[in-house]
């Protein structure tokens, strides 16, 4: 039976793949400007022709030249560097919010979707309110709450991302806890928690990961 579910999780895996992969000429221009967004960000000390902090303020607020092919900025600081180095700051800083949220968000949607009852309530019933407020407002209010830097920048992101991972596992789990495996994994007597990150938990990642690609363009917006 393992080895059943195990087939049928690699299998949607393999199809989500090549459904995206064959979706025509759009889908790969968009996957090659990800990788190569991806590799900037990582290469970014290797590509920029400029440190992005070093200032030069007899060259301030220059043009585009073959020295700064985007000008610089008010304090003569090369745009163009500054463009690559960001790139490498929005993607951690999304990157790692997609991770706080997904971690605690696919939690919370385990336990309330294989519960359910007073749990699943007050789960979704917090989702909800969090989702009345407009994304930016929530991000702005807690990140001025916490403070400045990449972590409080973060840990904003992250939280406003949470009910989205909530809702979605919410769904799956509904659906997927009323299959004959996981029936048979009860008569069987196993424990509640190899049934969650077993049986269950394996066969939302398909869907999870896609939420997660999603939410890392929303994160790098905010």
């Amino acid at each position: 039976m393992d080895e059943l579910r195990k087939n049928k999780t690699s299998a949607k895996l393999k199809n989500s793949i090549q459904v995206f992969l064959g979706r025509g000429l759009l889908s790969r221009i968009c996957l090659v400007i990800l990788i190569l967004f991806v590799m900037i960000a990582i290469f970014a000390p290797y590509i920029s022709p400029y440190h992005p902090n070093i200032q030069n303020l007899r060259n301030r607020l220059a043009p585009f030249s073959s020295e700064h092919p985007l000008g610089t900025d008010h304090l003569g600081r090369d745009m163009l560097s500054r463009i690559i180095y960001g790139a490498r700051v929005s993607l951690q800083s999304s990157l790692l919010a997609g991770l706080f949220a997904a971690a605690i968000g696919i939690l919370l949607g385990l336990l309330s979707g294989y519960y359910g009852g007073l749990l699943s309530t007050v789960i979704l019933r917090l989702s909800d309110a969090h989702l009345s407020i407009p994304g930016h407002v929530f991000t702005l209010s807690v990140a001025a709450v916490m403070g400045g830097g990449l972590h409080s920048i973060v840990i904003a992101i992250g939280l406003g991302m949470i009910p989205t991972y909530v809702r979605m596992m919410n769904g799956l789990v509904l659906s997927c806890k009323e299959n004959d495996y996981i029936t048979a994994s009860l008569l069987t007597g196993e424990s509640n928690l190899k049934i969650l990150f077993k049986h269950l938990l394996p066969n939302c990642f398909p869907s999870l990961i896609v939420l997660f690609t999603m939410n890392l363009g929303n994160g790098i917006m905010m």
